[in-house]
């Protein structure tokens, strides 16, 4: 009993005389709580792990280590009972290994263990989801096609948290969610879908928030391909600047060093390559040339190359 004091005493016998020579006092350890760690896998490169108790109810003292093998992700300290994690790679054995440390920072003996293998990349699933936002009531997803694609006629099932339960058909690789909270926080998927009505594993995900209805941004932003290096951008002019006349800048592909400006509503982006897909965020600039955020958002692959025309 780890609750109890116990005395323990050596004798030295000599024929028929015990004579005590040592003396001690002790208590046995504790013992210690029996953690379970469990997982499951629905979607392509994460894993959900569950920290359980099995005799006491954590309490809000405790912090959970959790280390990964291969270690693929950095360690990860929380005093969160249920954790994701994510940027594992596909169709990879894994095992976690979870201490729990009490108030006092000790861990605590043995550690929790669980292995689960990531889901595999499906041929026929879609890739490279990428949810954009246009407007305070508008997301846009755009993702590649199945690599199966060529081979088969697949439909895409779209879903979306704003909609539990509805789903939407295309077999396009583009689809426009509208009517929107602002300042929301959504999560989308895309399914492909088998012959039987039934859904491949390991759809893509992701999540997305609308902007706030702030006035000084611009919104709807457009692009129109002029030929296969060049296109124009048009967009809705924000409601309110802080400098006059107001000034935007179009950032192309994240790359704000070397960003356009121009006080109009449209620009022609030229020297681009053929048949690329290329992402372009315009903001308003404030009177410290600095860019306003959110900026618009919108994504275009420029036209192929004709063989009969070549680009000089």
């Amino acid at each position: 009993d780890h609750t109890k004091s116990y005395e323990f005493t050596v004798f030295l016998i000599k024929g028929n005389i015990k004579t005590p020579i040592a003396y001690t006092r002790g208590q046995v350890l504790s013992k210690e709580n029996n953690y379970i760690l469990s997982g499951y896998t629905d979607e392509l490169g994460k894993v959900f792990l569950h920290i359980m108790d099995t005799e006491l109810l954590f309490t809000n003292k405790e912090r959970f280590l959790l280390e990964t093998t291969p270690a693929h992700v950095p360690q990860i300290i929380t005093d969160k009972s249920v954790i994701s994690v994510d940027k594992l790679q596909p169709g990879t054995s894994y095992r976690f290994k979870v201490n729990v440390r009490d108030g006092n920072g000790i861990l605590k003996t043995p550690a929790a263990e669980f292995s689960i293998q990531t889901l595999t990349q499906e041929d026929n699933n879609p890739t490279d989801l990428t949810a954009i936002v246009v407007s305070p009531n508008r997301i846009d997803l755009v993702w590649k096609a199945a690599p199966n694609s060529e081979c088969k006629n697949i439909k895409y099932t779209v879903q979306c948290t704003s909609h539990p339960g509805i789903p939407y058909t295309t077999v396009g690789t583009r689809f426009i969610f509208k009517n929107l909270l602002p300042e929301m926080r959504y999560t989308f998927s895309v399914h492909s879908m088998k012959a039987d009505g039934t859904y491949y594993p390991g759809a893509p995900k992701v999540e997305q928030s609308t902007w706030s209805q702030y006035t000084f941004s611009p919104s709807d932003v457009t692009a129109i391909p002029l030929s296969p290096t060049s296109i124009r951008l048009s967009w809705r002019a924000a409601v309110e600047s802080s400098r006059t006349p107001a000034l935007y800048k179009v950032v192309t592909n994240s790359d704000k060093k070397n960003a356009q400006a121009t006080e109009r509503t449209t620009i022609d982006i030229v020297n681009l390559s053929p048949s690329t897909e290329y992402i372009f965020d315009v903001h308003a600039i404030s009177v410290g040339d600095l860019l306003i955020m959110p900026g618009a958002e919108t994504m275009i692959r420029t036209p192929e190359k004709a063989a009969n025309n070549p680009i000089p």
